[in-house]
């Protein structure tokens, strides 16, 4: 099928209806020239995709899930937060599909050997404490630290805290179903995961890091940002801006009284 025809037409239209406003918020982020603050920026883009219906909803299984490259400022998860998550969160609360928030992209196919290379470059750092990924169908920018967890307890791998883990060390689902038998559905059947197609990226680059930082502002239950995060996000934006001489000028993050830096 062609490009001109067919869904593929249909997808790109929708892009293309979106994509100067789309590039136009994430360059006024980016500069810090958006006129409002976060949470009216969240919701603009969400409007701005869902006007366009480039987001669906679907019960997926989390073997295929794994992150996107420029999540959390591109260090895309933290190992020891997922393993935090799985033992004083999931082990102690059990699994409450209200409170589960999950948004993902949709993996295009040019980007999906990068995707998934990182994704394995990610575990391969980890020193076993994440689970492996083989194939990648959907990447990840909310609810990246709950789907690695689940696949944790889905395909295993080495336990930090020993109350989850088995007699090798291991992650160990049988303990998790003991103690939370809720904890079943969504790792042997799947949990909902909003999905946006991944054409929007490919677009409007960065938009996808932008929904997932912004999303974490209102989420309630997201992995806080560490201290190194939040210093790589200010030299993102910094190098954005360069003095005449074509080095940084931090001055210039501070303007009418106004902190560009302030929103990291």
């Amino acid at each position: 099928m062609s490009e001109d025809s067919g869904p593929l037409r249909s997808v790109a239209k929708r892009v293309i209806a979106i994509q100067d406003d789309v590039n136009r918020l994430v360059q006024e982020n980016t500069v810090g020239t958006y006129a409002e603050g976060p949470e009216a920026l969240n919701a603009e883009m969400w409007r701005l995709i869902e006007s366009v219906e480039l987001v669906s909803e679907d019960e997926i299984d989390v073997a295929n899930v794994g992150v996107f490259p420029g999540n959390r400022e591109k260090s895309m998860l933290v190992p020891a937060d997922m393993q935090g998550l799985l033992a004083d969160t999931f082990y102690i609360n059990g699994f409450n599909p209200a409170k589960w928030d999950c948004v993902a992209l949709s993996v295009p196919p040019a980007l999906k050997a990068d995707w998934l290379r990182a994704n394995q470059d990610l575990v391969a750092k980890a020193g076993g404490l994440l689970p492996a990924i083989h194939d990648l169908d959907l990447a990840t920018g909310i609810g990246s630290h709950g789907t690695s967890a689940l696949r944790a307890l889905k395909f295993g791998c080495t336990a930090i805290h020993p109350h989850i883990a088995d007699d090798n060390g291991k992650v160990s689902f049988a303990k998790m179903l003991a103690k939370q038998p809720s904890m079943n559905k969504p790792v042997v059947q799947g949990v909902k995961i909003k999905i946006i197609r991944g054409e929007l990226e490919v677009a409007c680059p960065g938009v996808f890091q932008l929904l997932s930082r912004l999303g974490n502002v209102s989420n309630s239950h997201y992995r806080l940002q560490t201290t190194l995060q939040s210093c790589m996000r200010i030299h993102n934006l910094a190098i954005t801006q360069k003095g005449a001489t074509g080095e940084i000028d931090w001055g210039a993050g501070c303007q009418s009284g106004q902190n560009r830096y302030d929103n990291c």
